[in-house]
């Protein structure tokens, strides 16, 4: 009995054991779900124009789609890009539409996103965004009476906030982006943080808050999921499975998600298709997986993770720059294809012009040619709404496919030309007679602002009068600079006063008789309005100081053109996507040397150290040969390693004796003999004004070179105050036998608090492994490192770098000859920033100023096809006050290759940090970061409308303000720079596989401002929208209106209020308007603002009733904000609540944007 009591226990216990172990096994390995999606990620234009793509790729994907969702109706399909759809959906017969909407209606159809494209978010302003949103949800809504439930931005280069911001406020149930910077999306994966609550707003606080997700391997299937010819279902599932249960450490939860597509996916969708199901059958009826594959949509994913109940961390900021590896940051496209970026911003206002109008004369129920002119103004907004694309406004597609754009900008623009042309006589309600003279021009204002400002027009003639209704108009005429390639030779400046959306009509008589009103004088003057003052230099012409009128206080300011070389180097190269500037600051190794072709005064000065990482027991050496002015050559020996390169500087003189002019250094060369390997070096004999000695052993580095490539090294073997010795590793067989090149500096760390500017020297002991540490301050972690050994045995070493991060660096010695280290060795070193090759584009300008009663223009002219002009206007009450406008007339670019900034280097001391706006919203701070391994192109943020820099303690701002997209940046205290052009040489092999050979000439406006900080925030606010819509100037061709001004009914908004939209829609009018300032920004202007929508529209709209919509204005505010999915947060809000409409009654509150559809 006791014998069976015993086993029966143990019976008990291997039964729980067992079921431990099960319990355990399964919890290993827990049930997952994969959603998987079917889509294609189709560009609207990249290597090829998108009716191209429609043509060759897109419609056999649509058609074969079709096919396979009609053979079974498990299976789902996501479209994301309308312009495709809305091509296909015109040609195909109705049988195929019937069947469309029964994949809808049966739930296997679902649109994503549904804009007329996936647009960019670096370059767009939010306004473009919110119109190609509201174009393709418009169409789906009244073609197919659906709206997408999610949205995700899997290509885009970068995210912002603004995008979170507006996506949650047209009411997706979540979002997907991909594109965030690697080592982020590693550390999310590492860490579970891959999904998220992303709060789009500071100022609207969780009423901008959109779940996100990224996707953890870009937007491809996992590689293990291959439908080869001939693929064996088992081998692939099995690989399938153990992939998910892997990826399963990245999330916190059991549900995975599977973008299963691509670019230009399943042209044979149902092959794909019959191979997925294949895969999905073997998976499912295994219980050994303990997995479940399924046909989905991302809103399916959505609402599976919502219904888990879990907490979730907020994130508040943007995912720029982008990069995926060390050297490879995409902030090119910030600039690339200027002009293209600048006529978009164009074609925009054009619309805005064009749709307002419109709506005021659908409103009025004038005789007009409503069809038509519906017509023309829908092309121009498809063709704006295409151009948003992340592949277009980019400039990041091919030539071909560039030129497809702006044809049809510059045709759909045409048209609308033509539509105001014919609207404006007929809301004039005058008969338009034939008569020729004078000429006539119409002006729009698009705003709901009224505005006071300077118009101009090109012409050859050399003065002219202006009249509106027989009232004189001032005017004065200046000649274009000489570098302008405007098309014409005078520019004709006159005053517009222009209430809101209203059009004044301006008769004009040209002639040729001199303007007597305008002085033209050749020489430095300054320039001055009544809000500001600017002194420029006596000897180079370019600007010296700026001074704020309204404070009194002043500043100095340079302001210069300077060029970053794009030539590499190294790859990558600056191309279409990336900006990395030429760093002939290492070399890698290719078969024979390596030629540097660069243009020096005298013979530089060559350092060179060979690195290799990870620790290696070889030793690698690198040295230059054939030094001369023009040049040298670079050259490996030692170990042979494909990942071998070598950190290298050429020198003149030290680089940075200016930034640090108190560093002690000596620079020189000694000539060693093909008969000896000794010499001896004395400071005393610095190459230029260096120190004849030092208090104390200085840093000291060397390098030899020859006339050809030979394996030389070369050793310190005793020093002091005033000279040292070098010991060569053998003698030299060249007939010239070997220079050594050396550099002495104290040891000490030198750096600019917040810039890119720094210096460490320094001497560690080496340890009997040969294998060092080297900790430092703060640096790029793609410094440039130099090493020289010092043996005071005279044996020969070789040192190379084996690892560097931002803090310090990892070095190997070894003995030349084989044998063990030398004790009481040292290892002498500095960091320093690595040599970014830029130019002045000229040290001095010529300059003219021209005088007259409306306009200053001081003209400078830099080289052949560089140029640029400063204008002020003389009226005190202008709306554009308090500014001087630069404009720079560029290109083409040097033929070498070369990246253009305009830079302003000020007494400001801004402390690092800048600033740049966000998609034209909200304003992101920006701090330097000089550790990282692209200092230069990973301090570049997008400036869509706007970037500044702030004094706090002297309670100054200095801003640009820009009618066009570009990248910006602050490299060092008191800087603020804009890329204007670029110019390179190699393609970037980012996938266009187009070289980035832009010869176009460009015409940018900056308006610089400098002003107390909260004058600041009130004028750069209201100057951006200014500069982004400005009034359309058309001329009334054939015809002449005898009425002076056409007013809308339209109040004045107040100062914060900007209207953003005015347009006719399905009927009825669209209406949004946005509070254009964030929350405590400014001590008034920051406050909430009630207005009356009724008193607003006036006696043109008869208003019956107001309904508040979603952002695109498809869904009406209430259902949208009872649909969307409730998320719990780990952080609460700003107490921000909206206030609801109250009849007509409306309260904006700070960064609030609202939509009306008014019938």
């Amino acid at each position: 009995e006791e014998t069976k009591g015993i086993s029966t226990m143990r019976i008990v216990l291997l039964g729980i054991i067992a079921i431990f172990l099960a319990f355990v096994s399964n919890s290993s390995s827990e049930q997952i779900d994969v959603f998987i999606i079917p889509h294609s990620h189709d560009d609207v234009g990249w290597i090829m124009p998108w009716e191209q793509y429609y043509v060759t790729e897109v419609r056999a994907i649509l058609n074969t789609v079709t096919q396979s969702l009609d053979m079974n109706p498990n299976r789902k399909y996501t479209q994301v890009e309308i312009a495709f759809f809305r091509r296909w959906w015109n040609e195909i017969d109705q049988a195929t539409k019937d069947k469309v909407k029964k994949f809808i209606k049966r739930g296997q159809l679902e649109f994503n996103i549904g804009g007329i494209t996936m647009n960019d978010e670096a370059c767009t302003v939010y306004n473009q965004e919110i119109n190609q949103l509201t174009n393709g949800q418009q169409w789906l809504l009244d073609t197919l009476g659906v709206k997408p439930a999610s949205a995700w931005h899997v290509d885009p280069f970068g995210h912002a906030s603004a995008t979170a911001s507006l996506m949650s406020q047209v009411g997706y149930t979540g979002f997907g982006i991909n594109r965030i910077p690697y080592k982020l999306k590693d550390s999310m994966k590492a860490n579970k943080k891959l999904e998220f609550v992303w709060r789009g707003s500071k100022s609207l606080g969780k009423n901008t808050e959109i779940w996100t997700h990224v996707m953890d391997s870009h937007y491809y299937p996992p590689p293990e999921m291959k439908f080869d010819e001939g693929w064996d279902v088992p081998s692939v599932g099995k690989a399938v499975v153990e992939g998910m249960r892997q990826r399963q450490a990245w999330y916190r939860h059991n549900k995975q998600l599977i973008t299963w597509g691509g670019d230009f996916f399943h042209q044979d969708a149902v092959t794909d298709y019959a191979n997925m199901d294949k895969l999905m059958e073997y998976i499912n009826s295994r219980p050994e997986f303990n997995m479940t594959l399924r046909y989905a949509f991302f809103s399916d994913y959505i609402r599976e993770v919502n219904k888990l109940n879990l907490v979730w961390d907020v994130f508040e900021g943007d995912f720029f720059p982008y990069w995926d590896d060390d050297h490879t940051f995409w902030t090119g496209y910030y600039t690339s294809k200027p002009w293209f970026k600048q006529f978009l911003r164009g074609c925009d206002s054009l619309l805005s012009s064009a749709e307002s109008l419109y709506a005021i004369s659908f409103s009025k129920n004038i005789t007009g040619k409503f069809p038509e002119w519906s017509r023309n103004i829908e092309s121009l907004r498809n063709a704006t709404s295409v151009a948003t694309h992340h592949d277009a406004v980019s400039g990041t597609e091919n030539n071909w496919t560039e030129g497809d754009y702006i044809g049809a900008l510059v045709s759909s623009s045409a048209l609308v030309q033509k539509t105001l042309r014919e609207m404006t006589p007929a809301l004039s309600g005058s008969k338009p007679s034939t008569s020729d003279s004078p000429v006539q021009y119409a002006v729009h204002n698009p705003l709901g602002w009224s505005r006071r400002q300077v118009i101009s027009i090109v012409t050859n003639f050399t003065s002219a009068t202006v009249k509106c209704k027989g009232v004189n108009i001032q005017a004065q005429t200046n000649p274009v600079p000489s570098f302008s390639k405007v098309g014409g030779k005078y520019r004709l400046y006159f005053l517009a006063e222009l209430e809101p959306l209203s059009t004044r009509i301006y008769d004009i008589n040209f002639s040729n008789a001199p303007d007597k009103n305008v002085k033209v004088s050749k020489g430095v003057f300054p320039l001055e309005s009544a809000h500001l003052a600017l002194q420029f230099d006596g000897t180079s012409g370019k600007l010296a100081y700026l001074k704020d009128k309204t404070s009194g206080k002043s500043v100095k300011a340079g302001l210069d053109y300077l060029q970053y070389f794009s030539d590499s180097y190294d790859s990558p190269a600056s191309g279409a996507y990336i900006f990395r500037p030429a760093d002939p600051s290492s070399f890698v190794p290719s078969e024979g040397s390596i030629q540097f072709d660069r243009k020096f005064s005298s013979v530089p000065h060559v350092f060179t150290t060979a690195s290799f990482s990870p620790k290696s027991k070889g030793s690698f050496a690198s040295l230059a040969h054939s030094v001369n002015v023009n040049g040298f050559k670079g050259h490996f020996f030692g170990e042979k390693h494909p990942n071998v390169t070598s950190d290298v500087a050429a020198w003149e003189d030290f680089p940075l004796r200016k930034t640090f002019p108190d560093a002690k250094y000596a620079m020189g060369r000694v000539h060693i003999d093909r008969f000896s390997k000794e010499a001896t070096a004395f400071f005393s004999q610095s190459y230029k004004g260096g120190a004849n000695s030092f208090t104390k052993k200085p840093v000291i580095i060397l390098s030899p070179h020859t006339s050809e490539a030979e394996p030389v090294i070369a050793t310190i073997f005793s020093s002091d105050s005033k000279s040292f010795k070098i010991i060569l590793n053998e003698k030299c067989s060249d007939l010239e036998g070997v220079y050594v090149d050396w550099f002495a500096i104290e040891e000490s760390e030198w750096s600019l608090e917040h810039s890119n500017d720094y210096f460490y020297s320094g001497t560690v002991e080496v340890n009997g492994r040969g294998d060092i540490i080297v900790e430092h301050s703060d640096a790029s972690s793609s410094s440039l490192i130099l090493l020289s050994l010092e043996s005071l045995d005279r044996k020969i070493h070789n040192v190379h770098i084996s690892g560097r991060e931002s803090n310090h660096f990892s070095a190997s010695i070894r003995n030349w000859e084989g044998s063990r280290i030398s004790k009481g060795m040292k290892l002498h070193y500095i960091v320093a920033p690595k040599d970014t090759m830029t130019e002045r584009v000229a040290d001095k300008v010529d300059s003219q100023k021209i005088e007259g009663p409306l306009v200053q223009e001081i003209q400078h002219f830099y080289r052949q096809d560089y140029g640029q002009s400063f204008v002020i206007y003389t009226d005190p009450n202008v709306s554009d006050r308090g500014v001087v406008d630069i404009i720079s007339e560029v290109g083409p670019l040097n033929p070498q290759g070369r990246e253009l900034v305009t830079r302003v280097s000020s007494s400001l001391n801004n402390s690092g940090i800048f600033y740049t706006d966000d998609n034209g919203m909200e304003i992101m701070k920006r701090k330097l970061d000089r550790t990282l391994p692209e200092p230069i192109a990973g301090n570049y943020y997008p400036m869509v409308q706007r970037s500044f820099i702030r004094d706090y303690a002297n309670d100054l701002q200095l801003t640009f303000n820009s009618n066009s997209g570009h990248g910006a940046s602050s490299l060092r205290n008191g800087e603020l720079e804009v890329m204007l052009h670029r110019r390179c040489l190699e393609d970037d092999a980012k996938g266009v596989d187009e070289v980035l050979n832009d010869l176009t000439p460009i015409r940018t406006s900056l308006w610089l401002s400098l002003s107390k900080v909260v004058d600041a925030t009130k004028k750069h606010r209201h100057l951006a929208i200014l500069q982004q819509f400005p009034p359309t100037i058309f001329k009334l061709e054939g015809q002449s209106i005898d009425v002076g001004t056409l007013n809308a009914s339209i109040s004045r908004l107040p100062p914060n209020v900007h209207l953003v939209t005015l347009r006719e829609f399905s009927g009825k009018i669209l209406m949004r308007l946005h509070h254009i300032y964030a929350r405590k920004e400014h001590p008034t202007l920051s406050m909430p603002v009630t207005i009356q929508l009724r008193q607003i529209l006036g006696k043109d709209f008869k208003v019956k009733s107001i309904v508040e919509m979603n952002l695109p204005g498809t869904t009406p505010l209430n259902q949208t904000q009872n649909e969307k999915l409730k998320w719990k947060t780990n952080k609460d809000g700003n107490g921000y609540r909206p206030t609801a409409l109250q009849g007509d009654r409306l309260t904006l509150q700070p960064m609030e944007m609202r939509t009306f559809l008014i019938n």
